[in-house]
């Protein structure tokens, strides 16, 4: 009935069949698989009319040739037309050529079976001799095409065996060496100049292996320059293939030829810059061209630099966004072309390491180079999958309109590579920092936040309650707020945030397995906004930053403790201080509440004294934050100390206290200590991130003395403060 009024498996059916389910006592394992059998049993989608378009045409073009061969070339034509007229992908039109040509029974081959039934050809008419007959090198001709290759490579191959029997012929020739024999018996001079004169014939002949060749009237004229010689046999079909066939790629072409490795790598760089969405009929050769160069390049300064073109194509968070139009082709393309390099026959395992190396580097994962190409492939675009998941979370605070724009193409993509599992934990991260930031664009994030929600899994939910927190559009919180409730089978006191929060999370949390990681994650996410923005120029709402981080500093500090502060941060996290609305006389009197940010500023730092371990008790009796900070203080100088600087903090503390003049300004003076103490602290129990707890600890002199005023002193070293502490998150 659920499913029949809702007129399918919509979100809103999802939702009350989950909590009918439940109601009634069955497992969120056996949910599933009912949701999943109802599902089973809907309609298959229709077929692809595209396609069978594509198919019909196809079949009747071919019908009624069995003789033909489906080589390299045509099917490079057919792909294209495929592209072009039915905008198909390259994949889907492979899949309909391989059934039609299988259907027909006509062959298709690759490069490689075409070139080497071909050389076999030549190697039988040609044997021994220096040159080939216009009859002859018709017929091999007409054999190459078709087998599907191009006129070009064809001459080339030609010539390539005509070269090598005249080199042949001029090593052995008894001619040559009683020549030889007779010069240098008569005049050595004359010897010397015959045989300069015959080594510089014979090294034109080696460089121009065609000269004889077109001296003889029958040959074929105008062709081509032979192909550099570390270039293989199917590097040298795509480059034919892609001169003759797409005109855009010249320019690129005739630089990668040449013999200059500067030139051929800006060719390089050029080809690549011909990969766009709106260009997709170039993408399988110039994948195929850049695998084999970027295997085969002799010039390592070149390898390098097509290597860093291509690895630009991945998203990263320092990148701009895609454009709209198809915005993810490009990256994936890039990785497809990298699965290609890294198992391409003939690359040196230096070149190979390299590529691995540098893969590395961009997705923060080791690269195996042992796996076959199918498996190298997935593997990649699965980590660029991720990558661009970061991006997008990265970016959403700045450009929410834009992420929202493209997120769903990257959706429907990671969906298809990624584990279940994978694409949950991917889109919850993204779906919580997106969300709260898109404003009217949230609906775009209304249906994966629902799957999230509804996962077996609870720590999506928990992690959807973060969003919520941020969440200021009223649609979006009324959303959220019934959908966790529903998924939680928990009631709130009231429709307060707050409330709602609480009341899910006291429901889920017992069932969730929340790691460190997570916990960090979550603290992160809280804590991202605050840290990118400037500094408030309003009292009251740098008060109420201040206050912030504060908090955020202590939660750092709990999670910094191990699994002994887990409890005091997720009960902080569900929990945190607000500074009260004035009420409308102290708004005009412009009344900042300073008995009331003292109190909530003390509370969170006599907590932090706590967990700090402090040797002195931490009571309700502290009066202020000055007391609860030189707590602090204590519990990281640990005491007794050899340690000249920790030695000495008793007196640099009086030296403050003296020199402060007021409880603000001492405050201001302890949290610089504190600053101290907690880099030294971190150098030391994460020596791999000394260098950037320095640089905290300098920033924040730096900030701190060009601040307009005390309050914005606090604000700035409680910033340095919270950055310091969260260093001690594990690494992504």
């Amino acid at each position: 009935m659920i499913v029949a009024h809702e007129r399918g498996l919509t979100t809103t059916c999802r939702l009350k069949l989950v909590g009918v389910a439940r109601k009634l006592g069955i497992g969120d394992d056996q949910i599933e698989q009912a949701i999943r059998s109802l599902a089973a049993i809907e309609p298959s989608a229709p077929p692809n009319r595209q396609a069978e378009r594509f198919r019909r045409r196809l079949r009747k073009d071919l019908s009624g040739k069995s003789r033909t061969i489906i080589g390299p070339t045509i099917e490079a034509q057919i792909l294209a037309a495929a592209h072009r007229k039915y905008a198909l992908d390259e994949v889907l039109a492979r899949q309909v050529i391989a059934e039609v040509t299988a259907e027909l029974g006509l062959m298709r081959i690759s490069a490689s079976d075409a070139i080497n039934s071909l050389a076999a050809q030549i190697d039988q008419a040609a044997g021994n001799s220096t040159w080939l007959a216009r009859e002859a090198w018709d017929r091999l001709r007409s054999a190459g095409a078709k087998w599907g290759l191009e006129l070009e490579v064809i001459d080339a191959l030609i010539d390539e065996r005509l070269a090598a029997n005249r080199s042949a012929y001029l090593r052995n020739s008894s001619w040559t060496r009683a020549t030889l024999n007779i010069t240098v018996a008569a005049v050595i001079a004359t010897g010397v100049i015959i045989a300069f004169l015959f080594l510089a014939r014979a090294a034109r002949e080696e460089v121009a292996p065609t000269s004889l060749t077109e001296s003889t009237p029958n040959a074929p004229r105008n062709k081509p320059p032979a192909a550099p010689t570390w270039w293989d046999a199917d590097l040298s079909v795509e480059m034919a293939h892609a001169k003759s066939q797409l005109k855009v790629l010249a320019g690129a072409m005739n630089l990668m030829t040449s013999v200059d490795s500067n030139q051929r790598a800006a060719g390089y760089e050029q080809l690549i810059q011909q990969i766009s969405p709106d260009k997709q009929d170039i993408f399988r050769t110039v994948l195929s061209i850049v695998a084999g160069c970027l295997a085969l390049e002799p010039d390592d300064s070149a390898a390098e630099r097509l290597q860093a073109t291509l690895l630009s194509l991945f998203p990263s968070t320092g990148s701009a966004l895609p454009k709209a139009n198809l915005p993810w082709t490009v990256a994936f393309w890039a990785a497809d072309t990298s699965a290609a390099a890294l198992v391409r026959h003939g690359a040196m395992p230096a070149r190979k390491a390299a590529l691995a190396d540098a893969l590395a580097s961009v997705f923060g994962e080791t690269i195996d180079t042992s796996l076959p190409q199918g498996e190298q492939q997935k593997r990649l675009r699965q980590l660029t999958a991720f990558a661009a998941y970061r991006q997008l979370t990265a970016a959403a605070g700045k450009q929410p309109a834009e992420v929202a724009a493209i997120y769903p193409a990257l959706s429907q993509r990671a969906a298809a590579v990624l584990t279940p599992e994978e694409f949950l934990r991917a889109e919850t991260a993204l779906l919580v920092a997106a969300a709260p930031a898109a404003g009217s664009d949230w609906k775009v994030y209304e249906r994966p936040l629902a799957r999230c929600i509804t996962s077996p899994d609870p720590l999506p939910a928990l992690r959807v309650t973060d969003a919520l927190r941020r969440t200021t559009d009223k649609k979006l919180v009324a959303f959220l707020s019934e959908q966790l409730l529903v998924r939680a089978q928990a009631k709130a006191k009231s429709a307060n945030k707050a409330d709602v929060i609480a009341a899910v999370r006291q429901s889920l949390a017992g069932g969730a397995t929340l790691t460190a990681a997570d916990r960090w994650t979550s603290l992160q996410e809280e804590a991202a906004s605050l840290l990118e923005k400037p500094a408030a120029t309003d009292d009251r709402e740098l008060l109420s930053e201040y206050i912030s981080l504060v908090h955020l500093t202590t939660l750092a500090v709990a999670l910094a403790q191990g699994e002994s502060g887990f409890a005091s941060f997720d009960a902080g996290l569900a929990h945190p201080p607000h500074l009260s609305r004035p009420s409308s006389s102290e708004a005009s009197r412009g009344d900042l509440r300073l008995d009331e940010v003292q109190q909530l500023v003390a509370d969170s730092y006599r907590q932090r004294a706590g967990l700090l371990n402090s040797a002195a008790p931490v009571g309700s009796g502290i009066r202020g934050p000055e007391e609860a900070l030189e707590l602090c203080l204590a519990a990281l100088a640990g005491g007794k100390s050899n340690d000249p600087l920790l030695a000495a903090l008793p007196h640099q503390q009086k030296a403050q206290r003296f020199l402060a003049g007021d409880s603000l300004r001492y405050t201001v003076g302890l949290q610089r200590l504190l600053i101290e103490l907690s880099a030294r602290r971190v150098s030391k129990q994460r020596p791999e991130r000394a260098a950037a707890a320095r640089q905290i600890a300098e920033e924040a002199k730096i900030a701190s003395a060009s601040a307009k005023n005390a309050l914005a002193q606090l604000r700035e070293q409680e910033t340095a403060l919270l950055r310091l502490w969260m260093l001690y998150a594990p690494e992504a």
